[in-house]
């Protein structure tokens, strides 16, 4: 369906640049989408019509990576569950141990160095 629209978008705006001077492009930055845009005299306009990705691919946000739990994130997810200063105690290849206080007690969480930094214990 996408594609489709795309495609009659794409025809519609290349017919109407043919009378008023507008260019069609794809960049290599932007393969998944189509950017239309014109200008010259007095005004610029433009439309990009893409899949909603951008050029992250996936769509997860900075910091996601598929495969492991970046530090940043596992703090980030340690503070939300109510560790206070919390920091990166140590990591390997199969955990990431962050450790910080919780009403005055010292407490390490352990969360999988895996996709979505789950807490193991």
């Amino acid at each position: 369906m996408l594609k489709t629209i795309k495609t009659i978008t794409l025809s519609a705006m290349i017919a109407l640049g043919a009378a008023g001077g507008l260019t069609a492009t794809t960049s290599s930055a932007s393969a998944n989408g189509i950017f239309i845009g014109g200008g010259g005299g007095g005004g610029h306009f433009g439309l990009y019509i893409g899949d909603g990705y951008g050029r992250h691919g996936h769509g997860y946000g900075p910091g996601w990576n598929r495969g492991h739990c970046p530090s940043g994130v596992a703090v980030h997810k340690a503070r939300r569950m109510g560790l206070h200063r919390a920091h990166v105690r140590f990591r390997d290849h199969r955990v990431v141990a962050v450790a910080g206080r919780i009403h005055g007690h010292r407490q390490t969480f352990l969360f999988a160095n895996d996709r979505y930094c789950p807490r193991i214990r």
